[in-house]
């Protein structure tokens, strides 16, 4: 997938609508520190990338196989909102 549809479909699901929920995982950073996270049926929803630095999504949905089939180009959409210093380090599991 490339960028323009990366940022489309977030901003389709997430954004637009204002369903990022970056205050909510903020919050969990802040009360739990930085840990690897696990997203249990997480779609595209790639928000809890821009505040932890470790990240492991899991979904069956065509839409999210399709979304991180290429994850630079995930990792570099995330570069630009992310709120730590070092990279990101995202995984996806089907």
């Amino acid at each position: 997938m490339k960028s323009r549809q990366i940022k489309h479909y977030y901003c389709k699901y997430f954004e637009s609508i204002g369903f990022e929920r970056l205050g909510l995982f903020e919050c969990l950073q802040r009360e739990f520190g930085e840990r690897r996270v696990l997203y249990l049926g997480s779609f595209i929803h790639i928000t809890p990338s821009f505040v932890f630095r470790n990240v492991t999504y899991l979904d069956r949905s065509e839409l999210a196989r399709d979304f991180f089939s290429d994850l630079t180009t995930v990792t570099d959409f995330i570069e630009q909102k992310k709120t730590y210093r070092s990279a990101p380090k995202v995984t996806y599991i089907e």
